[in-house]
């Protein structure tokens, strides 16, 4: 887009985890600015803790499993023993892209950056 005559900035614009990826790319990139349109305000681990202490309280057994994988994810470390109850979320396929994307805090990337960040 910058090899183009007309445009002279160039910014991004991210929805949820698009905005994490947004701000990940602004710290290699030249970006005008980036928005961040309901981006997560905490690490993705510390969300999902947050969302399955909510929907599975009234499940404690499958609650208490599913924090400590996401304890053990969180570590960088694989679970090669998951409940059948919470297979589709933590399945071993996806486990790596949770390790990875567990890795950013949306909060120290928009401290660190000086992109400028409408609404930061």
């Amino acid at each position: 887009m910058r090899n183009h005559e007309k445009i002279t900035r160039v910014g991004l614009i991210g929805h949820s985890q698009g905005s994490l990826v947004g701000l990940l790319t602004a710290q290699t990139t030249k970006v005008a600015a980036v928005v961040s349109i309901a981006g997560a305000g905490q690490s993705i681990d510390k969300v999902m803790k947050l969302q399955l202490t909510e929907r599975l309280a009234t499940m404690p057994e499958t609650r208490d499993q599913s924090l400590a994988i996401i304890k053990q994810l969180a570590t960088g470390q694989t679970v090669d023993k998951i409940p059948p109850s919470l297979v589709t979320l933590f399945r071993p396929s996806v486990q790596p892209f949770l390790i990875s994307w567990m890795q950013h805090d949306p909060k120290t990337i928009i401290a660190k950056s000086t992109t400028p960040t409408p609404g930061s």
